[in-house]
C-alpha cells in the first residue's frame, strides 16, 4: 500500500478527528441499516473508498466525505 508523504506530517489531533468522523459516519450508516454496497453505489465510489472513509483515512478527498454525508442525509440546505 502506497502511503502519501503528507500523511506522516498530519498532526495527531487532526488524525484523531478524522478517525472520529469516520467512526461517526459508520455509526450513522449502521443506524440507518444501510449496507456498504448500497451506500457506496449511491455515493458513486467503491466499497474500498467507503471503508477508507470509515477508518478516517486522510488520503480520501473531502469531496468523497461530503458525498457520503449527503447520501446519509447529514447535510443541511
Amino acid at each position: 500500500m502506497r502511503r502519501l508523504r503528507f500523511l506522516h506530517a498530519l498532526p495527531i489531533p487532526a488524525r484523531k478527528a478524522l478517525k472520529k468522523l469516520g467512526a461517526d459516519l459508520r455509526d450513522a450508516r449502521l443506524r440507518r441499516r444501510l449496507p456498504t454496497e448500497l451506500v457506496a453505489e449511491r455515493a458513486f465510489f467503491s466499497r474500498k473508498t467507503l471503508r477508507k472513509i470509515e477508518n478516517g483515512d486522510a488520503g480520501v478527498s473531502m469531496g468523497a466525505y461530503a458525498c457520503l454525508l449527503f447520501v446519509l442525509g447529514m447535510t443541511t440546505s
